[in-house]
């Protein structure tokens, strides 16, 4: 085996500060999660008062978004009752605060979870990135190995990403078909 390559050993180190910092992150997002039947409103008004104070379009941007949230929470809502109740059927008494509040913002719900999935995929990413790096800081003969399956979780990485998106983009444009015809009927009537 020999001496480990100290390039890699730091970025071994470095690879580990940054999952240090996604742990922390992804633990203040889960308990944003674990706080969100309760603290709903207050994030709105500490979301609301950071949109409100961007220079020159903050006004706007504020009004723009909460007609936006409502139109998707409205839109939405319906579609999540019966997943909710669903959820109900399965889980116990104590979930029903972050099923209520699920079903009443659902858009508000979604991106906090996302908030905590997101770092937590990372720090999953992460940490099979210290394990790859520290192996091939005691192989340095691999290297080309290394930057192969470095090449490949980054494909891979975008690939994940772009369906999220796709599938997203989908899920928005179907919600906006079905308002559609209201949409275009309440336009034509003003």
């Amino acid at each position: 085996m020999g001496v480990p390559d100290l390039d890699m050993v730091e970025q071994v180190h470095d690879t580990v500060w940054w999952r240090r910092v996604t742990y922390f992150v992804c633990l203040f997002f889960t308990l944003c999660v674990l706080a969100f039947p309760i603290a709903a409103n207050i994030y709105s008004l500490i979301i609301g008062a950071a949109l409100a104070n961007v220079p020159l379009v903050g006004s706007e941007l504020l009004s723009e978004t909460r007609n936006d949230v409502h139109w998707f929470n409205s839109v939405f809502g319906g579609w999540f009752k019966g997943f909710v109740g669903l959820l109900r059927t399965l889980t116990s008494n104590w979930a029903s605060r972050w099923l209520d509040a699920l079903q009443a913002r659902p858009l508000q719900m979604v991106l906090v979870l996302a908030l905590a999935a997101i770092p937590f995929a990372l720090g999953q990413f992460l940490s099979r990135r210290i394990h790859g790096r520290a192996w091939f800081a005691w192989h340095p003969s691999r290297r080309a190995d290394y930057l192969d399956w470095l090449s490949q979780c980054v494909r891979s990485a975008w690939i994940k990403s772009i369906a999220v998106l796709f599938g997203s983009l989908v899920l928005l444009l179907v919600a906006y078909a079905r308002e559609w015809p209201k949409n275009v009927i309440t336009a034509l009537a003003i």
